[in-house]
């Protein structure tokens, strides 16, 4: 027999509800069908909380209730894959959440169960309720496409020719830093001069996200460029480029979350294009396409784990996406505007504008060695060019200058006149001039005349272990020169390479080698994949709360009230029904039962030290979180970890979620504390399934 889809829906959230804890099942059951008496059948009670929400009046009076706060955490529960209170908490970056998603549950509209894949307790909308709601929920009540937008157009995109030449001008000037990070003074003028004073805070970005590749390098002289990390590093498409840019500046990551967090931010710019949304709207929809991903990783590093241990900020990828998203907005991949309808600042994505650059004719050269670039060359090809090029200034058309200088650290670099002239004629609309042709010429010689090496060199003394070296099937190919006799340099370029290389040529005489040098760590990034989530930011929504509805759950209310105003209540129960009216648990007036009422006190405020006790006590009873409100209007959320009654010093420790820390907190200094139901522990032990 083949169950219906909706039939076993239901069946699992009628199983959910008999699981709930007996505390919390016996306050739903009080509040729809009042007293129970004993002996009962709890499938039974829950089968005619069921047929509560089968009357289309009370779904009506249910439907009407709903607030735009209440859509929004449905339809996040909705499309966040494997919801969960902790990731409802993390998508809405508020404590108030818990409150919210505590009363939708006592509405019998969201639920609990455990997963069948781990111990996680995942949220669900009721089944009973869902095609009403989902008129309600979706994407499109989350994100607010803003339609009529005055744009910013102060800030323009990162080009490949700016990022070229910056590491030209590193390449020339490596000691431009301060120690604490900043440009020296000297430097800072002659950036101005050559990139527009207006540039220094883009340089920064840039350079930091360089420095956090590695790219840029600290020796003795400053920072050095990485000439072949570099190449292979533009060896992708620009707009991979820019992102693993934006993210390398905001924190060292390993290369794994680096990754990660470039494909994220990718995916975040792919999905925004065409649309205007605001900061938030961006991060959440950055945690939906995390989540959708299935990566579970999201980190910072360990320093910036360490660092937002002592600012006591939480180490979540929202926070990380923030600083990613401020750098992206440096790099204009993201630009800014004003919603006109809203006046809310809203963002959108500009890496449709992005140039990715062919092989084409670019280079204009003057006699003097003056070269003008002009815009279209690629980046790979453009950091090759100015390897042997000083930068003079930067604009649409960039002016750089070839050099004594700027070609004898080419040639340091391993070039030769031959790279130089193949790619002078590969990019250039005339031939190489012959005055720059004789100096190229004459450089060389220059730099030929003496020879200075850093390297890897081998020294033989007996001349029979030498043809054993000059001979070896796997050392030949690796002899760069024979510097003198029974001198070698080899072509290695780290340690490690030339080790395994003298281990495989079996000749014992050679021993481990007696010098270092800096270690060349390739720099391996695959190219950026985009996420195949489908979900359009514009579905769903059908229908608004609107005032027709409104205007029916307020008349309903005062029905109520007046209602309770005919009654024979105590305070207390007066009190405990009109809580229930005011959080919307009243569907019919027969749910205005004086003895459903449970006498419990939920909060406590200032002077009431004895309230106070007793709501931290109930609420360690029963694993709630406490929402405490100190001096100065501070609140804090958390989870109880132990209480000290003795009066004189009575505090409560809690855990804090969103710091991510422990904080001990003196009863007399709570101006108000309330208990709220954990939500991630709904369901009974008894069960198995808390």
């Amino acid at each position: 027999m083949v169950v219906d889809e909706k039939v076993k829906n239901i069946m699992e959230w009628q199983e959910a509800l008999a699981s709930y804890s007996d505390d919390y099942f016996f306050e739903i059951v009080r509040i729809y069908l009042g007293a129970v008496r004993t002996p009962f059948n709890k499938q039974n009670v829950v089968k005619l909380i069921s047929n509560v929400l089968r009357k289309d009046e009370n779904k009506k009076i249910l439907l009407s209730y709903l607030t735009e706060d209440d859509v929004k955490i449905i339809s996040a529960v909705k499309i966040i894959p494997g919801c969960t209170a902790k990731k409802l908490y993390q998508f809405f970056n508020s404590e108030s959440v818990y409150e919210k998603l505590a009363n939708l549950e006592d509405r019998l509209i969201i639920y609990h169960v455990k997963s069948r894949q781990d111990d996680s307790i995942l949220l669900k909308i009721n089944p009973m309720l869902r095609d009403e709601i989902n008129m309600y929920a979706g994407p499109g009540v989350l994100f607010k496409n803003a339609v009529h937008v005055q744009k910013d157009e102060s800030l323009s995109l990162v080009s490949q020719e700016f990022i070229a030449a910056l590491l030209s001008y590193v390449a020339d000037h490596g000691d431009c830093f301060k120690n604490d990070g900043s440009l020296k003074k000297k430097s800072h003028a002659e950036l101005s001069g050559i990139f527009g004073e207006n540039r220094i805070p883009l340089i920064m970005v840039v350079f930091d996200a360089l420095k956090n590749l590695s790219i840029l390098y600290e020796s003795d002289r400053g920072y050095e460029v990485d000439w072949k990390r570099m190449e292979e590093f533009s060896d992708r498409s620009f707009f991979d480029v820019l992102c693993y840019l934006c993210v390398s500046a905001s924190v060292k990551f390993s290369r794994s979350n680096l990754i990660m967090y470039a494909e994220l931010l990718k995916n975040i710019l792919v999905k925004l294009s065409g649309c205007y949304y605001t900061s938030d709207e961006i991060l959440q929809l950055g945690f939906l396409l995390k989540e959708g991903s299935g990566a579970d990783n999201f980190t910072a590093g360990r320093f910036s784990s360490m660092m937002s241990r002592v600012f006591e900020t939480s180490e979540s990828s929202f926070q990380v996406m923030e600083m990613i998203l401020e750098k992206a907005l440096a790099l204009g991949l993201i630009v800014r505007g004003k919603d006109l309808e809203t006046d809310r600042e809203v963002f959108s994505t500009a890496h449709q504008n992005i140039r990715e650059g062919t092989e084409c004719k670019v280079l204009n050269l003057t006699p003097a060695g003056g070269v003008n670039i002009m815009p279209g060359l690629n980046l790979k090809n453009l950091v090759r060019l100015v390897k042997f090029m000083q930068v003079l200034h930067f604009d649409t058309v960039c002016s750089f200058e070839i050099n004594r200088h700027s070609v004898l650290r080419a040639f340091n670099s391993g070039f030769g006149v031959t790279n130089i002239c193949e790619l002078i004629n590969a990019f250039s609309l005339y031939d190489i001039p012959q005055n720059l042709l004789l100096n190229l010429n004459e450089w060389h010689d220059s730099f030929s005349s003496t020879e200075s090496y850093f390297g890897f060199i081998l020294k033989v003394n007996d001349p029979q272990q030498r043809i054993q070296v000059e001979k070896n099937p796997v050392l030949e190919n690796h002899i760069l020169k024979i510097l003198a006799l029974g001198v070698y340099l080899f072509d290695f370029e780290d340690r490690s390479t030339a080790q395994a290389f003298i281990e495989k040529s079996g000749l014992e005489f050679i021993g481990e080698l007696k010098t270092s040098a800096r270690d060349n760590v390739q720099l391996v990034l695959q190219k950026l994949r985009e996420n195949n989530i489908s979900f359009s930011c514009e579905e769903g929504s059908e229908k608004n709360p609107d005032e027709e509805s409104i205007s029916y759950a307020e008349d309903f209310r005062r029905n109520l009230l007046s209602k309770l105003d005919s009654m024979e209540l105590t305070d207390e129960q007066r009190d405990g029904l009109e809580d229930r009216i005011q959080r919307n648990l009243i569907l019919t007036e027969e749910q205005l039962r004086a003895e459903s009422v449970r006498l419990e006190i939920k909060e406590a405020s200032a002077m009431d030290h004895t309230g106070k006790i007793h709501v931290i006590e109930s609420a360690m009873a029963n694993n709630d979180l406490l929402l405490i409100s100190l001096r100065g209007n501070e609140k804090i959320l958390g989870q109880i970890k132990s209480f000290n009654k003795k009066y004189d010093e009575a505090s409560v420790r809690i855990y804090i979620e969103k710091l991510n820390v422990e904080q001990e907190i003196f009863i007399k200094n709570i101006m108000h504390v309330k208990r709220l139901r954990n939500p991630s522990v709904f369901v009974s032990q008894a069960s198995g399934r808390w």
